[in-house]
């Protein structure tokens, strides 16, 4: 298992092919690999339609708050070939789940589950280029700096 992990309020994780979630309370978002859930939609589709990308990830936060989820499972998206189209669309995606969770008591949790672990790699690295406010917040990993 490998572990990516910052200190804030927004814990997040890799846990290579271990379904589940850890009994640490703090940890609201994570990354997993599940070779068997291939995405659902594709980086490149999104990239053009962002104002409504975002609409529906509140709106699928709000149904997950409305109905107490402890954890919601969002499938990672097909990446593009253009690195610039995914850390647009996954890091909005970031931002909105981040803004959400801290206001939010539900869902608990976030799973993104990523088909690869190079997609669950880049899923961390933009997380930690958009979210945490210190380097000492970001997910600690030697490849990083």
């Amino acid at each position: 298992m490998v572990q990516y992990e910052q200190k804030a309020l927004m814990i997040f994780g890799i846990f290579d092919g271990k379904r589940g979630i850890r009994n640490d309370m703090s940890i609201r978002m994570q990354v997993e690999v599940e070779q068997d859930k291939k995405g659902l939609q594709a980086a490149d589709d999104l990239a053009g339609r962002m104002p409504e990308s975002k609409a529906e990830w509140e709106a699928m936060l709000m149904q997950a708050e409305a109905e107490k989820q402890d954890i919601m499972e969002v499938r990672c998206f097909m990446l593009s070939q253009k690195p610039s189209v995914n850390f647009q669309v996954i890091g909005m995606m970031f931002r909105t789940y981040n803004t959400f969770l801290m206001q939010h008591e539900y869902p608990k949790h976030v799973r993104f589950v990523c088909s690869d672990k190079e997609t669950a790699t880049l899923y961390w690295q933009i997380y930690n280029y958009y979210i945490p406010a210190t380097k000492e917040d970001r997910m600690q990993d030697e490849g990083w700096d």
